[in-house]
């Protein structure tokens, strides 16, 4: 049997209540212990609060110790803060997975509404940004396909099939043209040297018109003359 004692006493045990409260009490630890156990080992490490915090400083600005481990505490107990809520709706919706959707109902529950939106758009452009890394992946390894499910790839492939509509499109409209500029016999007319020697029939006709006409008239004159 373990040596602990049972969470509450049974009956035949021979544990007494009062033997049980007394074993109940609180571990009294050890100066050792309390120098082995440091508060900062559950914060997030200072060189990365000073980091972020120096990202927001002008250059030629410097940051004290007691400020940096200010924030890093205060940064800490936040996230924390923010954890612990999102952990409880996953509880209550039986799941094991914190989401970013987690903590942004987080954010709105404790009042924090500022900065839910503002996470809503980067968790937006997160997620945009992984699927293109998983894109670029997948087709540098060979496996991009059409009929993957994601967005990305259904709009690469829209946007791929659109251009051979277009390639399609254009290439019906030069054998169509093609088809205007043959004759019967299949060879190519130019339609600028048609219609040209057109024109130039047209010319010749009026001045014949003319001409006929003027031998008209100059006939019934000489008729009235003699």
């Amino acid at each position: 049997m373990s040596d602990h004692p049972p969470l509450a006493p049974q009956e035949g045990s021979g544990v007494e209540p009062a033997q049980y409260a007394q074993n109940l009490e609180p571990h009294v630890f050890t100066e050792q212990e309390l120098g082995e156990y440091r508060e900062q080992d559950r914060f997030l490490p200072i060189a990365n609060v000073a980091r972020i915090m120096k990202s927001s400083l002008p250059p030629n600005a410097k940051i004290a110790k007691d400020a940096k481990e200010t924030v890093q505490e205060c940064v800490s107990e936040f996230i924390s803060f923010i954890t612990s809520e999102a952990a409880e709706k996953c509880h209550l919706e039986k799941r094991k997975t914190v989401v970013g959707e987690d903590i942004i109902y987080a954010l709105y529950s404790l009042g924090f509404e500022n900065y839910a939106e503002v996470l809503k758009v980067l968790l937006a452009r997160m997620r945009h940004a992984h699927s293109l890394a998983q894109a670029h992946k997948k087709s540098a390894s060979g496996e991009f396909s059409p009929s993957d499910p994601s967005e990305l790839a259904l709009r690469a492939h829209g946007s791929g099939s659109d251009e051979h509509d277009d390639d399609l499109d254009d290439h019906d409209e030069h054998d169509e043209d093609h088809d205007e500029h043959e004759g019967d016999d299949g060879e190519p007319v130019d339609d600028t040297e048609g219609g040209a020697e057109d024109e130039l029939e047209l010319e010749e006709l009026e001045e014949r018109f003319k001409e006929v006409v003027e031998k008209g008239q100059y006939a019934e004159n000489e008729e009235d003359v003699g």
